[in-house]
C-alpha cells in the first residue's frame, strides 16, 4: 500500500517519473513485439553503379549498459567475470535507477556512456586532431584512408567536403559531441574547421535490439533528450590545440533533430533504417558521410550490401566486418555506391579501410 501511494504521488507531482513510465511501457512493447532483425536479404546482382558516397563509421564508446551485461569487454578488470561481481554491479544499477527514478537520469533506457566511454571517445578525439600522426605519408595509411582521415578532420583547405550524422541515442550523441569536438564544437579553436556544423542526428541509424537500453528517450519527432547522461565538461568539448576551453550549451546548440522521426516503431526493421539511411547519405552535397552509431547495425550494414560469395575468404577484411563487431569509437571507412535502376547499395570492398581502433572478435555460431 505504501509502495502504491508512493507511486500515486511521484506519477501526480513528477513529469520525469511519468515519462519513464512511458519509456518502460515502449521497451516492454518492443522487447515482446520487435522484429528489428527479422527481414529478408536482397540478391546483389552485377549491375551499374553509378552513384557513390564516402562513408565513415565510428562506434560509440562503452555504455553503462555494456558496464554491466557485457564484463568481457573489460580486459583490464580481472574481477570483472566473477558471478557474485556480476550480481554486484546488477544490484548497484538498480539501486541507481530507483534513486533516479523522479529525475530523467538512467543507466538502463537510452543508456548513455559510462566513464570508460568517455575517455575512448577523448582518446579518439585526441588522434583525430593529431594529422601528424594520423595524416602522415609515412604511417599505416595509405592515399585513400588519409582522404578520408581529412574528411573527418576537416581542417584542411584541400580536405573533402563532409558531414556528420548519428544515431538517436544518447550514447552515439555523446560519442559525436566529444570524438568530433574539433568540427561539431568549433566556438574558441584556434582556426575553425572549414566543415564546423552541427550533427544531423538520424532515427535511420537507430540500433537494431530489443533490450530497453536502445528505447530512446526523445520519442517525439525532430526532439532531442533531456540530457546526455553525463555533465559536460569544457575540457572534453575542447579540441587540441585550442585557444580557450569550449563552455557547454544547450545540445541544440550541437544537434539537428529536424529530421528525425523519434523512436523507431514495431512496423520498422533494421533493413528499412540501413536503406534510408542510404538514400540519406547518397543525397548529401558533401563527399564524406560521418555515421555515429551502434555495432550490431554496423555489422549488418555490411551483410546487407555486400554478396555472400565477398565473404568466402574468411581472413579478409570484409569478412571480419560481416562476422565481428566494431570495438568501441572505432573507425572504419569505404565507399557505397547505388545502382539507381535497381535501387541497390554495395559496399565496394577494395575501399575498405580500418582508420582507428579494429573489430572485436568474432561472434561464435550456433550449432
Amino acid at each position: 500500500m505504501v509502495v502504491l501511494l508512493i507511486n500515486v504521488l511521484l506519477y501526480l507531482s513528477s513529469r520525469a517519473y511519468r515519462r519513464k513510465l512511458v519509456l518502460a511501457g515502449v521497451g516492454v512493447k518492443h522487447m515482446l513485439l520487435s522484429k528489428d532483425r527479422k527481414y529478408t536479404k536482397k540478391t546483389l546482382t552485377p549491375s551499374s553503379l553509378s552513384h557513390r558516397k564516402h562513408l565513415v563509421f565510428i562506434r560509440h564508446g562503452e555504455s553503462e549498459w555494456n558496464v554491466v551485461f557485457n564484463p568481457k569487454k573489460r580486459p583490464d578488470d580481472k574481477f570483472a567475470l566473477y558471478p557474485h561481481m556480476l550480481l554486484w554491479r546488477f544490484l548497484k544499477a538498480l539501486l541507481v535507477e530507483l534513486v533516479s527514478v523522479a529525475t530523467h537520469a538512467s543507466l538502463a533506457l537510452d543508456s548513455p556512456l559510462s566513464q570508460r566511454g568517455i575517455a575512448q571517445a577523448e582518446q579518439l578525439a585526441k588522434y583525430i586532431e593529431s594529422p601528424e600522426i594520423c595524416l602522415n605519408p609515412e604511417g599505416e595509411h595509405d592515399d585513400y584512408a588519409r582522404f578520408l582521415l581529412r574528411g573527418v578532420l576537416a581542417r584542411d583547405e584541400n580536405a573533402p567536403t563532409s558531414t556528420v550524422a548519428c544515431s538517436n541515442l544518447r550514447r552515439c550523441m555523446l560519442t559525436a559531441l566529444v570524438a568530433l569536438r574539433s568540427r561539431i564544437c568549433p566556438t574558441g579553436h584556434a582556426s575553425k574547421p572549414r566543415n564546423a556544423s552541427k550533427a544531423h542526428v538520424t532515427t535511420d541509424l537507430q540500433e537494431m535490439s530489443r533490450n530497453v537500453d536502445c528505447v530512446a528517450m526523445a520519442l517525439e519527432p525532430a526532439s532531442l533528450p533531456p540530457s546526455l547522461g553525463r555533465n559536460l565538461k569544457p575540457q572534453m568539448l575542447t579540441a587540441k590545440n585550442a585557444s580557450q576551453l569550449h563552455q557547454p550549451g544547450p545540445l541544440e546548440q550541437y544537434f539537428d533533430a529536424s529530421e528525425c522521426r523519434g523512436m523507431k516503431t514495431l512496423r520498422s526493421n533494421g533493413r528499412l533504417r540501413m536503406e534510408a539511411f542510404a538514400r540519406w547519405a547518397m543525397k548529401c552535397d558533401e563527399e564524406v558521410v560521418i555515421a555515429v552509431g551502434h555495432s550490431l547495425y554496423f555489422r549488418e550494414f555490411f551483410n546487407l550490401f555486400t554478396r555472400e560469395s565477398d565473404r568466402d575468404d574468411k581472413n579478409s577484411l570484409i569478412a571480419r566486418a560481416c562476422e565481428s563487431k566494431m570495438a568501441n569509437c572505432s573507425m572504419v571507412g569505404f565507399e557505397l555506391a547505388y545502382d539507381e535502376v535497381m535501387g541497390s547499395f554495395q559496399v565496394m570492398l577494395s575501399t575498405l579501410r580500418v582508420l582507428d581502433g579494429g573489430f572485436e572478435s568474432a561472434r561464435k555460431k550456433s550449432k
